[in-house]
């Protein structure tokens, strides 16, 4: 055993590193501990040191076993009062009674009273991590995805942290630190604007585009200067994503158009994605991604692409100059804003020393170098993943926000939205200014109306509205039945800059107290949206002491919606009885006399 002294983000740690494997073995296998002196945590790494001459191929480190006959344990007197809450996947938090799978990266655990843990990898970015939960028990390790270590090489693991600070501290302190080894990228700050693809997904074209474009120039004081992003349907195929006939001034002279009016010109890519029939993917058939039996990977035929589409291997020599110029053409074209999807980059690569996330991160470095340091990137993930960090502006953190789906999404983006603004700005996808379906030329909206009800609707805009990143909406805002509903745009932007707190997090599986304190010289202020996730009514308390809000004092309670104040409380608000799926969004204005 060697202990020494090393530092770390949050202060100086001691380290005891202790070697497993006699002088001479072919395998040693070294373990790293940490041990912060300023907070109630440790981090574990490991390394394997290939002493053989073969090679090997690693695939897995176990950094802690907790189950039961392995070494360790995990004891508590009654499991169903833990908590699991996944913090880089959708799925439901559950009590550590009934939680039986593997978490992607890291999660926490605690019980009701607050006591409880946190873990989850810290980086430098080595591979993506899994924490088990299973039989009561957590086992933490690290997937090395089969990496090539060769003759007299070591090979680490990603370092991991387990944190037993209070919830809040803990996600605190693992996003930050995280935020240091990967290098976030914030100087950007939050956006808003208009995205295309809701209102007509790929039947937009350039005029539809250049009508909502004037009618933004026309109406600043509504709409700002914002981004104006196009989406999906523009381009000839996939792959060949200069313009096609519906856009037949070409990208460039839409861009310009864009930028006149004094917005921000955005336009979707899916660089990984190629129609089979294209010259490129016919000339490259080795770039192609395959599964393990040597097939071509495939997404079949649908309305939105119906010659269905491969996906090229991100790491091969062909594919990243072929990817660079996708993105490099687009600079050139004068757009000032990217949103790359589907970043399925598959699992067999042409470099077998690298794990898929460091794969993941070499393509995102190719994009920020294709881009260059102006442009603004959003990656539409649908969930975190640390192979972004650093690369990018902006991440999409849940679903796409189809009006039939407004709850699935909010269980995403909420939880997730410790994120913001530390790893990058949240993009919780867009809001729409009607309920009901806005009308173009008497047609309803493709999509609908939101189906749950009204209640629904304004729960989800309250959300995009209270997330502080990206605030687009995707609605014919040049259309005479929209303009009526204009001012639900403006409760949308600019986006704030505070930061937003899930107050639940951890503590249950509902999203129902969900805003943040703000600091001003003219007086302090809190905004929170009081959600009902239940069936049937329910009253949804706010304790001002866990909101941030002083407790002693009378408080003005200005409802949002109603636009008025509805209440003057101290210590403590109720609301009046929510719908289920419905809330209330609140500022509270403590007197300062």
């Amino acid at each position: 055993m060697v202990r020494t002294t090393g530092t770390t983000p949050f202060g100086d740690a001691e380290v005891s590193t202790a070697t497993y494997g006699a002088e001479g073995s072919p395998i040693q296998y070294s373990l790293k501990l940490k041990r912060l002196k300023n907070l109630r945590a440790f981090t574990l790494q490991g390394v394997l040191h290939n002493r053989s001459g073969e090679e090997l191929k690693l695939h897995e480190f176990d950094l802690l076993d907790l189950k039961p006959g392995v070494g360790g344990s995990l004891a508590v007197a009654n499991a169903a009062d833990w908590l699991v809450t996944p913090l880089m996947q959708d799925l439901e938090a559950q009590p550590l009674s009934e939680m039986e799978t593997n978490l992607n990266e890291a999660a926490m655990v605690y019980h009701r009273d607050g006591k409880g843990f946190l873990v989850g990898p810290v980086g430098p970015a080595e591979a993506y991590t899994n924490v088990e939960v299973r039989q009561q028990a957590i086992k933490a390790f690290v997937r090395m995805d089969g990496v090539l270590v060769r003759p007299g090489e070591s090979r680490r693991s990603e370092e991991m942290i387990f944190c037993f600070e209070p919830s809040r501290t803990a996600t605190d302190v693992w996003t930050r630190w995280v935020a240091a080894t990967h290098g976030a990228r914030l100087h950007r700050g939050p956006v808003y604007g208009w995205c295309s693809w809701y209102d007509l997904t790929t039947k937009i074209t350039a005029e539809h585009v250049l009508n909502v474009t004037k009618t933004i120039k026309e109406n600043p004081h509504t709409f700002g200067k914002g981004i104006i992003q196009i989406d999906d349907g523009y381009q000839k195929m996939d792959g060949d994503w200069s313009a096609n006939e519906k856009f037949p001034m070409g990208m460039a002279a839409v861009a310009k158009e864009v930028r006149d009016a004094g917005c921000i010109p955005g336009v979707w890519f899916a660089p990984l994605m190629i129609n089979p029939e294209h010259p490129w993917a016919k000339e490259n058939p080795d770039a192609i991604q395959t599964n393990a039996k040597g097939i071509a990977s495939f997404m079949n035929a649908n309305p939105f692409h119906p010659a269905g589409a491969n996906w090229v291997n991100p790491d091969h020599p062909a594919t990243k100059i072929f990817l660079h110029k996708i993105i490099s053409d687009a600079r050139e074209r004068g757009y000032g804003y990217i949103k790359i999807d589907f970043n399925g980059i598959g699992s067999r690569f042409v470099d077998p020393t690298k794990t898929r996330l460091q794969v993941f991160r070499d393509l995102y470095t190719l994009y920020r170098d294709a881009a260059g340091e102006d442009m603004y990137i959003l990656s539409c993930l649908g969930q975190p993943t640390r192979g972004v960090i650093g690369f990018i502006d902006a991440a999409r953190v849940g679903p796409d926000s189809h009006p039939a789906h407004f709850e699935k999404c909010l269980k995403s983006v909420l939880r997730f939205q410790i994120y913001d603004n530390v790893w990058w700005q949240n993009d919780p996808d867009v809001a729409y200014v009607s309920p009901t379906g806005t009308k173009v030329d008497g047609t309803p909206r493709s999509l609908g109306g939101t189906p749950q009800g009204e209640g629904m609707w304004r729960t989800w805009h309250n959300a995009v509205a209270m997330v502080g990143g990206t605030s687009m909406v995707s609605d014919p805002v040049d259309a005479p039945d929209v303009h009526g509903k204009w001012h639900n745009y403006e409760i949308l932007r600019p986006s704030h800059t505070e930061t937003t707190r899930l107050l639940t997090l951890g503590k249950t599986a509902d999203n129902s107290a969900f805003g943040f304190c703000a600091d001003r010289p003219y007086g302090d202020f809190a905004v929170y949206n009081l959600y009902n996730a239940t069936e049937g009514e329910r009253h949804i308390n706010l304790v001002f002491e866990e909101a941030g809000i002083p407790a002693e004092g009378k408080c003005a309670v200005f409802d949002f919606w109603d636009n008025k104040v509805i209440a003057y409380t101290e210590g403590s608000y109720n609301t009046r009885p929510l719908a289920h799926l419905s809330s209330a969004l609140l500022r509270f204005t403590p007197d300062r006399g």
